[in-house]
């Protein structure tokens, strides 16, 4: 299929001229430049971009306490140059603080520094945290704090990426404490060389009908048989994938690039009849089970390049 567009929102602003405010009225997290203007509802990924890098940093501000209920909501430092902070007191007298709800697992970090994969791979120069407080749910795995290599960078260890700084949070006074901070490593894993990857329709048990059941990508290794990893959460969620679990002509798991690409539908698990809805989606993958890209087919696009009672990539 052609081209997949980012399934993100952009913001690109001059930091001699902008500030960005952040604010959350439940559920939505919103968006302003300056303080001019009605808000804006956050597509996630944000990728935030000082057009003048060079210049006065670009200062992204939360007004309030945030709420972050799906692992794909985060920033990306499209540039350098990039302040994310607060200038605030909230009513308990402390920072505004980004809670990321219980249900959500694998949270990559607030702010991804770069755009993975592409240049600069090892992230902007110039990125800093004030004045917030990042809080993991408490049923998170492998996920949670402040600033991260950009999902989907290539894969291998980036010495000295996570850079820790101005601790702070709760009834914690830094100026109590002799603090000393150690940059630490990433390390991006991938699929295995060798292994066979595919697409699983249902839970394995679970009998098939021509309903919408749940996908994932399963990775298997052809000499032993047995299954390395299987990533659902990337058909969950905001990035939602279901097909039939009876029809022979959906599916067929492809790449875009070097990136697997899953279709489906963006319908919910049990619909009925899933084949025929003009509800078709491709989720296309990077690595440590992200999405990368999604892209969505409209009824009208549909009924000009994809049968009704197929879809594939």
């Amino acid at each position: 299929m052609g081209e997949v567009a980012r399934a993100q929102l952009t913001i690109g602003a001059d930091g001699a001229a902008v500030t960005i405010f952040i604010n959350y009225s439940a559920p939505n997290v919103r968006y302003k430049f300056n303080h001019n203007g009605s808000y804006t509802d956050i597509t996630w990924p944000c990728t935030i971009v000082n057009t003048n890098p060079g210049g006065p940093a670009l200062k992204v501000l939360f007004e309030n306490n945030v709420t972050l209920s799906d692992a794909n909501s985060y920033f990306i430092c499209g540039s350098a140059n990039i302040q994310f902070g607060s200038t605030s007191l909230q009513s308990d007298g402390g920072v505004p603080k980004i809670f990321v709800a219980d249900s959500v697992t694998d949270y990559p970090g607030l702010v991804q520094n770069g755009i993975g994969g592409l240049s600069p791979v090892n992230g902007n120069s110039r990125i800093s945290i004030y004045n917030i407080s990042v809080n993991a749910g408490d049923t998170l795995a492998n996920g949670g704090g402040w600033i991260g290599q950009a999902a989907n960078a290539a894969i291998g260890t980036y010495n000295g990426s996570v850079t820790p700084s101005a601790a702070t949070g709760g009834t914690f006074t830094a100026a109590n404490y002799s603090i000393s901070y150690t940059a630490g490593n990433l390390t991006v894993t991938g699929f295995t060389a060798g292994n066979l990857v595919v697409a699983r329709y249902g839970d394995g048990t679970t009998t098939l009908t021509n309903s919408a059941t749940a996908l994932a990508v399963v990775e298997i290794n052809p000499s032993t048989g047995s299954t390395v990893q299987a990533l659902s959460s990337v058909s969950t969620g905001a990035n939602l994938l279901s097909d039939s679990g009876t029809a022979t002509s959906d599916g067929y798991l492809n790449t875009y690039g070097t990136n697997p690409a899953l279709p489906g539908y963006n319908t919910a698990l049990g619909t009925a009849s899933v084949a025929s809805l003009n509800t078709k989606a491709v989720n296309v993958l990077g690595v440590g089970a992200t999405v990368r890209w999604r892209s969505t087919i409209s009824a009208r696009r549909e009924a000009l390049a994809v049968a009704n009672s197929a879809v594939r990539c």
